[in-house]
């Protein structure tokens, strides 16, 4: 069960504020909240041990925990989408190779469902097998308009809110996708929109989820809380007709 969080508010001068952010993608941080409860457990420790040394020591050794398990996560994904490749080539050979733009759809979806099968049957790693995809061309493309460091930071920290309540409410089993984008606010007011987008698919097919509404509301709640430039929180219901090439 997730551990219970406390919300305050933190003052910080630009300098601090500016380090921060720079520091952030270092710490493999996707959120500032994260990053914050990090320096202080950091700080703590070092204050209440007597020989410096003797927290360096597990500190430095988190850190490249950290670093090898994203390591470990890209490794992951590419093993993942080889064995789809794989598994979509031996489909096309089984038809013959008469197959049109609709049936090579169709094949990469059935693909992708017989690899997760096989997985579970061979007790494979969660880690591989309820991974999310993501897009290839990075997080840039879940951004609607012109991309910006600060539009970035702003779309990671809030997919982050989402993935947090996403898990802590259990969803993530049933859901094939789950992710924020950004775009401009559509009405009069300044700032951003955040389009929260969750999916559930099946043999080639992708729809949006229907999520619990209190988990949106909390979600939503934190995203305009703690990050002042998103004014708007929006649900995409939309159905995805572009699921099978987004591996």
């Amino acid at each position: 069960m997730p551990e219970e969080k406390y919300r305050f508010t933190v003052r910080l001068s630009p300098e601090a504020d500016r380090m921060m952010k720079e520091a952030m993608p270092k710490g493999n941080c996707q959120s500032q909240n994260e990053f914050t409860e990090n320096a202080i457990r950091f700080y703590a420790g070092y204050l209440t041990t007597k020989d410096a040394m003797e927290y360096l020591a597990p500190v430095l050794s988190q850190v490249i925990h950290g670093t090898l398990d994203s390591f470990g996560a890209h490794i992951n994904r590419n093993l993942f989408r080889l064995s789809v490749e794989e598994a979509k080539t031996w489909n096309i050979i089984a038809g013959m190779f008469q197959v049109g733009p609709e049936q090579l759809k169709y094949i990469h979806g059935k693909a992708i469902s017989e690899v997760k099968r096989l997985g579970e049957r061979l007790a494979m790693p969660k880690s591989i097998m309820d991974r999310q995809p993501f897009p290839a061309a990075g997080l840039a493309s879940r951004v609607m308009g012109a991309v910006s460091p600060q539009k970035l930071r702003m779309l990671r920290e809030a997919n982050a809110f989402f993935a947090e309540e996403i898990l802590r409410s259990g969803q993530e089993k049933r859901l094939w996708q789950y992710y924020a984008a950004l775009s401009d606010n559509p009405d009069e007011r300044q700032g951003y929109a955040i389009v929260l987008r969750a999916c559930q698919a099946g043999d080639g097919e992708a729809y949006a989820a229907r999520l619990p509404y209190d988990l949106t509301e909390r979600v939503t709640e934190r995203i305009l809380a703690e990050i002042p430039q998103i004014r708007r929180v929006v649900y995409d219901l939309t159905p995805s007709y572009h699921y099978t090439f987004l591996e």
